[in-house]
């Protein structure tokens, strides 16, 4: 009875590790084989500027409002840092 057990728990432990080898492969060949360290680098970025989609956004909106309303718009630089401003 422990032997039946102990295959079992070895047998879905192969399973397990075998498929996630083959799902990081097929994960990674569909991709560029250039840099390796790409994944990272873009993780790197998301961490020190994680909202620069949404400030990006954000500024484009600010673009069409001063547009709509006639202004010229405003320079970004100031609000890529945090803080929004008195607009």
């Amino acid at each position: 009875m422990e032997n039946d057990r102990l295959f079992w728990v070895l047998s879905l432990a192969l399973i397990l590790i075998v498929g996630m080898n083959v799902m990081i492969y097929l994960a990674l060949r569909g991709k560029k084989s250039g840099d390796a360290t790409n994944p990272l680098s873009g993780l790197a970025k998301g961490l020190r500027n994680p909202w620069e989609a949404e400030d990006t956004a954000i500024n484009e909106l600010s673009d069409i409002v001063a547009k709509l309303k006639g202004r010229k718009p405003d320079n970004h630089e100031e609000h890529s840092e945090g803080n929004l401003g008195d607009s």
